[in-house]
């Protein structure tokens, strides 16, 4: 993109224009890679934290209270008893469980080169709640701002799409914007060239639409990619207040499941010592 940019602006007269826009544009990828980042942040630290207690307790904290209710020799809670059953299935299955876990991540990788699975893998990245939102959002944004960009420096619209489509690993993405630009070399306006391949959104394609009538759709995709960056915003913000509620509460019910089964023997000990 920056050396075709580079190229028309050059070949058009307008380069000190076109490196103007330039700065600005990876400027905003900037904050896009850093909201992003924010958003997955909070999340992968929330569950590697949990991983570590997991472990520490299954290595640590549980067997001995396993070695203090063996000493007790009282009969366990039914409660109690199921979860040292299932500590117990977990802790003499680690191995094959850790081994079941890598073959599935090696599976995953092997299935994610094939066509196939790349382009079902991507479909059901775009389906997750949220995070799906969130890229796609970040992907039509980037879009419109490189689009607007390298129209206004002189790039023709099919040379537009091909640096586009690279811009993505998602295959979904990427599918729309090679179909998009097979839909324009043979014959079809930008608008509905996007329109037929069915993944740019109503607002977008009406966008463009008014921005190829009017002869302004550089200034109308900077418009487009401004209300995306607002939209996704929004997207990040509701994802960040839903996971911190979520996470306490799963969280707080596993430690809660945790302490009610270990100290269940001591409090029913407690009561028949009382009595």
């Amino acid at each position: 993109m920056f050396c075709a940019t580079i190229v028309a602006g050059e070949t058009s007269g307008s380069l000190p224009v076109v490196l103007r826009r330039l700065a600005e544009y990876y400027t905003r990828r900037d904050k896009f890679a850093k909201k992003i980042q924010t958003a997955l942040a909070y999340p992968i630290f929330v569950v590697s934290f949990v991983f570590v207690i997991l472990i520490i307790m299954m290595v640590l904290i549980i067997p001995r209270f396993r070695l203090i209710f063996s000493q007790m020799g009282n009969k366990l809670p039914a409660f109690t008893q199921a979860f040292m059953n299932f500590y117990d299935v977990v802790a003499n299955n680690s191995l094959v469980i850790i081994i079941t876990l890598i073959s599935f991540v090696v599976l995953l990788v092997v299935y994610n080169k094939t066509h196939e699975g790349h382009m079902k893998l991507c479909k059901l990245a775009l389906c997750v709640p949220l995070l799906g939102r969130i890229a796609s959002q970040a992907f039509i944004a980037t879009f419109c701002r490189t689009m607007a960009i390298l129209l206004s420096a002189g790039v023709s619209i099919i040379e537009s799409f091909d640096i586009l489509a690279e811009m993505t690993n998602n295959a979904v993405i990427r599918d729309a914007v090679v179909h998009s630009k097979e839909n324009l070399i043979e014959g079809s306006g930008v608008s509905l060239a996007m329109m037929e391949t069915g993944f740019f959104p109503n607002m977008v394609t009406r966008m463009v639409q008014v921005g190829e009538r009017s002869g302004t759709l550089p200034v109308v995709l900077e418009r487009a990619s401004d209300y995306y960056e607002t939209k996704m915003d929004t997207t990040i913000t509701t994802l960040l207040n839903l996971l911190g509620p979520i996470v306490i509460v799963i969280v707080g019910v596993g430690v809660l499941v945790v302490v009610v089964a270990l100290y269940l023997p001591i409090f029913s000990m407690s009561d028949v010592t009382f009595a």
